[in-house]
């Protein structure tokens, strides 16, 4: 990482994540949002509280999900492509309409 990507909780996520998909590949916008969640845990509690309310979000039990990362749209799970990049808002990757819940797997299932 340079030195000059991450400027402190003001980062843009066109900054960390670049400004569409094929800017950086999938791999490369999952550890630039690794090391921007790093960057602002060290700034204190203030950077601790907005990196856990980054991490924070409404895809649990979604197909996609993987960790807090959405497989389906490549993005952080609370990142939505225009709610967070035009306005910082936390939103969902996918806005809603990608989520499919997942189905239990064979062990957690129950006979009755």
């Amino acid at each position: 990482m340079t030195a000059d990507l991450f400027t402190g909780l003001n980062a843009s996520f066109e900054d960390i994540l670049g400004k569409n998909s094929t800017t950086f590949t999938e791999s490369v916008r999952r550890n630039r949002w690794a090391e921007w969640l790093r960057a602002a845990r060290r700034e204190g509690p203030e950077g601790r509280k907005v990196a856990k309310l980054w991490l924070a979000h409404e895809c649990y039990r979604c197909e996609h999900r993987n960790g807090g990362w959405c497989d389906l749209q490549g993005l952080p799970c609370t990142v939505n492509p225009v709610l967070s990049f035009r306005g910082g808002m936390i939103g969902m990757a996918c806005m809603g309409a990608g989520f499919e819940e997942s189905q239990p797997h064979e062990s957690q299932k129950f006979d009755t």
